[in-house]
């Protein structure tokens, strides 16, 4: 029974949120590789499609934070890495878009990713700092849920 509820702690730990991961980065690539995604016309379009860019980043900066936490000891320490890793994954996704028909990689696009991927970073904080959870030992429970002892 035991090994049963190590296992189930692993995966709820350490497998889940890495899957959940990579299943957003998954929908991003697949979002990416669409032609063309025309939603509206002129002002609306753009300002939809950017709000989407960041509204992509924000969750998957805070998916990739809640799944590099569990690794990295330290509160900013985690938070800068998920971070990097959001941010290198907006330059692959720009990249990958220069080589879909109807697209195109743009710095502009990475810098607008980037706020989505500050506004995660800043809430985060915010939300860690209020609570006092940053000055914990070692990495948090997934989820917000609290250590034992």
């Amino acid at each position: 029974m035991t090994s049963g509820l190590k296992k189930a702690s692993f995966f709820r730990r350490a497998l889940l949120p890495w899957l959940s991961v990579i299943a957003w980065a998954a929908v991003i690539y697949y979002i990416s590789d669409q032609p063309s995604l025309t939603i509206a016309y002129g002002f609306w379009d753009f300002i939809l499609r950017k709000g989407a860019h960041i509204t992509e980043f924000i969750i998957l900066s805070l998916l990739v934070w809640n799944a590099v936490r569990q690794h990295v000891g330290s509160f900013t320490g985690s938070l800068a890495v998920a971070s990097g890793l959001s941010f290198l994954y907006a330059c692959s996704d720009e990249y990958h878009q220069m080589f879909v028909a109807g697209r195109e990689g743009t710095v502009r696009d990475v810098a607008i990713d980037t706020i989505g991927i500050a506004i995660a970073a800043i809430a985060i904080f915010l939300l860690m700092s209020r609570s006092g959870k940053e000055r914990n030992d070692g990495p948090p429970e997934p989820f917000g849920r609290a250590k034992n002892g």
